[in-house]
């Protein structure tokens, strides 16, 4: 069986992992980028890169993305839009890493081994005739 093909992950570098993307990281920018021309150029750059990809077997995830992308580029460069759309992603942000941070975990020290579980040391054979005198 085929595995399906993954246009986020194929052609944006964007993993499973990471999908749906909100706008910042389908645009491959800063999280809450504030220059306009940045937001633009990512936008402009991204859409021409698909639109040579529209011409080929997989012209409608082509399609969608590129969708997608003028979605992000409208209201990313609108005000009002972005206001409001950075206050709904920092709101889900902070929701996803309440539900992902994890108390500390306890450090449980490893076991001690016990005398029985340790090998026998080797002591060399002592001599009866030391000599404590060197010459």
């Amino acid at each position: 069986m085929a595995e399906k093909f993954d246009p986020y992950y194929k052609w944006l570098g964007i993993p499973p992992k990471d999908q749906p993307p909100h706008y910042y990281r389908l645009l491959g920018i800063e999280l809450f980028e504030a220059d306009r021309d940045v937001i633009d150029a990512a936008a402009n750059r991204l859409m021409g890169y698909l639109k040579e990809l529209a011409a080929g077997d997989d012209a409608l995830h082509s399609q969608k993305l590129l969708n997608e992308i003028s979605r992000a580029r409208l209201s990313l460069l609108n005000k009002e839009n972005k206001i409001a759309y950075d206050q709904e992603l920092r709101a889900k942000l902070e929701t996803e890493e309440t539900k992902s941070a994890v108390a500390p975990a306890q450090v449980t020290p490893p076991p001690q081994p016990t005398q029985a579980a340790l090998p026998p040391v080797f002591e060399p054979p002592q001599s009866s005739s030391r000599s404590s005198s060197i010459s």
